[in-house]
């Protein structure tokens, strides 16, 4: 967990490798997906 911006993020770790970075505030929900280099993810 940490924090940024006055936000609160988690990042979650699953066996699959796959990191999920979320805003525990929800503040984006729906917003989509895209990579560290901008690309969409979806």
């Amino acid at each position: 967990t940490f924090y940024e911006n006055g936000y609160t993020y988690r990042c979650d770790t699953p066996p699959s490798a796959l990191v999920t970075l979320g805003n525990i505030e929800n503040k984006y929900t729906n917003t989509p997906l895209v990579f560290k280099d901008g690309s969409d993810a979806n």
